[in-house]
């Protein structure tokens, strides 16, 4: 079967002489082919982009319902937002959880992020890492931002937000002289945290009130303490998920993928193989073919060069 759908018989030697020896297999796709593509649906992929512009308009909203809340108290919360997103992608990679955004965000920007996320630089004590610390500050400071900004909080804001300048230079002394690349995403991080020090400096402040001292305390002990106990819990969930997937490459015909680089010769890159020249000669004595990944997010970059 041709792919115009043409059929024709012809015999096991004749089929063997047009055969290449390579056999593709490529899974059914449940998605309709039916579907218009100008047609606009509220899929998993949209969908969040949907309650993303949703979230927004309630947050003007309510930026200019309430006379008290400033402009520097919008970006201020704005900037924990962005902060917060960063982070909980740094906490999901590196509990075992790949997600093809963080894999075009660090492909994009040519940085190697697997490796500070899994580095043993990035943890700072008993199993508590940089991610850790900085999805558990900046969620503390996202709440604490549409909840105890308006109550005279912003010094005690700019008290917490000092604290995590070690970290913010811990990190980028790691990725610059021990592991010698970029994390894009833990950079993104530590530039939110920098700019919440800047942007509540310009802050008002008024008298702080013990029980905003005390109830902000709690807020950030009670968040760290619930992640730290729920942490386990996804990391075991990671480790499965790395175990289904290696249960599921077992079941692929391996035997059929070896036979065919069984008398391929191994190079560790393509300036060891003498008269190479990538110009798309297909007259050329040696061609090079690059098998990728369809659903491979981060490949793009890679098939073109």
């Amino acid at each position: 079967i041709f792919t115009d759908n043409t059929q024709k018989k012809m015999t096991k030697d004749q089929f063997l002489e047009l055969w290449t020896g390579v056999l593709l297999s490529i899974d059914y796709n449940p998605r309709s082919g039916k579907q218009k593509k100008n047609t606009f649906r509220i899929s998993k992929n949209n969908a969040k982009y949907v309650l993303g512009a949703i979230s927004l308009l309630l947050f003007i909203s309510l930026n200019y319902s309430i006379k008290n809340f400033s402009a520097i108290s919008s970006i201020y919360c704005f900037v924990s937002l962005f902060g917060l997103a960063l982070s909980f992608l740094s906490i999901k990679e590196s509990l075992g959880f790949h997600s093809n955004l963080t894999s075009r965000i660090c492909s994009a920007n040519n940085s190697d992020c697997d490796k500070i996320f899994f580095s043993r630089g990035a943890e700072i004590i008993n199993g508590v890492t940089m991610s850790d610390l900085g999805f558990i500050y900046f969620l503390f400071s996202s709440v604490a931002a549409f909840a105890l900004f308006l109550s005279g909080a912003s010094i005690l804001l700019l008290s917490i937000s000092f604290l995590t300048l070690p970290m913010v230079v811990y990190s980028i002394y790691y990725q610059y002289f021990k592991a010698k690349t970029w994390c894009v995403i833990c950079l993104g991080v530590a530039l939110s945290a920098i700019l919440q020090i800047i942007i509540l400096s310009f802050a008002s402040y008024s008298s702080v009130k013990c029980t905003t001292f005390l109830l902000l305390i709690s807020l950030l002990s009670g968040i760290a303490t619930i992640w730290l106990f729920l942490k386990p819990s996804f990391d075991q969930l990671g480790t499965l998920g790395f175990l289904e997937v290696d249960y599921s490459t077992i079941t692929r015909r391996y035997d059929i993928f070896n036979s065919i680089f069984s008398n391929s010769q191994n190079v560790q890159g393509l300036n060891e193989i003498d008269r190479i020249k990538l110009d798309h000669n297909l007259e050329a004595e040696i061609n090079v073919t690059v098998i990728l990944s369809p659903s491979c997010g981060a490949c793009e970059r890679t098939y073109r060069e």
